[in-house]
């Protein structure tokens, strides 16, 4: 009768321990969230230290005014008249309504809630993969290479659903279940707020790369086709804006700039004339992986490199390895550790039962056991 109480007690222990847990990683998101906000609204000034702030909210109030997008430039002293492609426009008639209800104080916080609610995505996707302290670790070292970026423009408002997009995508890969139809809305969102949605575009294509490359042998033609029905559905979903197709050509037209970009300080390279946050965290992460040996499936190393590459070559593209490479990691880290935590298992189990306390200093000293908690 006393063993029977004390399993019971002991299993109500581990119910409540059980439970603690998950009332934390449910509250994390939040946290987090909620920890991000703070700490930018009390920097907020800092968010209104670029000058491109005023002219996007002098567009949305244009647009607001004038009811339409403007396909000419309505500013410009010397190219005005000129066609232009307003590929911002959702998000600078955002900035504007908030500047008429809130003023700056309002923009700021509008800014905030943005990357506060990016940071909140990112763990909430973490967690399902992580335990709380690897996805709070993770969510830590994306701050500071967000940071230099934290400001009152088009770009932040984007960035929630840019983790939204490339997280829910991941999902479906890694549960193996169809590409998630309910998203495509997001991706005309995404288009009508910031030319970054083409990355979010073009990144559908090694994803469900992945999927066809995971999936069985006879269901790969069936994963292939939707796929590639959800790319095209993609496609169509980013071209309902007021300017169709051609908002997607704003990104080449950016990039054939070439060498004119280099006096925009966020399109120069990652400078490595100074240790900054950038390299610390890059060589740390680098540490981590040779310390505790991390293999990666060939497709996700591909395309954490290709982040990694966009990071270097424009220091603007940092946000994308904060923000998506823990995403693509999450999973192969999960199962990598785990199953080195089960070989440990079974081989502790194979031992038999726990000595006795007379013999625990010899058998943990003994050969076999060592060679049991090495493999």
């Amino acid at each position: 009768m006393a063993k029977i109480t004390s399993e019971c007690g002991m299993s109500e222990q581990i119910l409540r321990r059980t439970s603690r847990t998950l009332d934390v990683q449910a509250a994390m998101p939040w946290i987090v969230a909620a920890g991000v906000y703070l700490l930018l609204m009390a920097v907020a000034p800092r968010l209104l230290a670029d000058p491109d702030t005023y002219s996007h909210i002098a567009l949305g109030r244009w647009i607001l005014e004038n009811h339409a997008v403007p396909t000419t430039d309505p500013f410009s002293a010397t190219f005005r008249g000129t066609h232009w492609v307003a590929f911002e426009w959702l998000s600078e008639v955002s900035f504007a309504l908030a500047y008429m209800f809130g003023g700056w104080i309002g923009v700021v916080a509008l800014a905030a809630a943005a990357v506060a609610s990016a940071f909140g995505l990112l763990t909430r996707f973490l967690l399902r993969e992580l335990q709380p302290t690897a996805a709070l670790s993770a969510a830590l070292a994306a701050l500071p290479l967000v940071a230099p970026h934290i400001l009152a423009r088009p770009h932040i408002l984007a960035l929630p659903v840019m983790v939204a997009w490339i997280g829910l995508l991941i999902r479906a890969v890694d549960t193996r279940t169809q590409p998630p139809w309910l998203l495509l809305p997001l991706m005309t969102l995404w288009a009508n707020s910031h030319g970054s949605f083409t990355f979010g575009l073009a990144i559908v294509v090694p994803i469900a790369f992945d999927a066809v490359w995971h999936a069985k042998q006879p269901e790969r033609m069936n994963v292939a086709r939707q796929w590639l029905i959800f790319a095209v559905a993609a496609f169509v979903a980013a071209c309902l804006n007021p300017f169709g197709a051609e908002m997607i050509l704003v990104t080449f037209r950016t990039a054939a700039l070439g060498v004119a970009l280099s006096t925009v300080t966020e399109w120069r390279p990652q400078d490595f004339g100074h240790i900054g946050s950038f390299e610390i965290i890059m060589l740390g992460a680098f540490g981590f992986a040779l310390y505790r040996g991390v293999k990666l499936p060939i497709l996700r190393l591909a395309i954490v490199l290709g982040l990694l590459h966009l990071s270097l070559a424009q220091s603007r593209h940092a946000d994308l390895l904060a923000l998506l490479a823990p995403l693509f990691l999450a999973r192969p880290l999960a199962d990598q550790f785990s199953a080195l935590s089960a070989e440990r298992t079974a081989a502790v189990a194979r031992l038999g039962p726990w000595p006795p306390a007379w013999r625990c200093c010899c058998c943990l000293q003994s050969p076999a056991w060592s060679r049991s908690v090495r493999t």
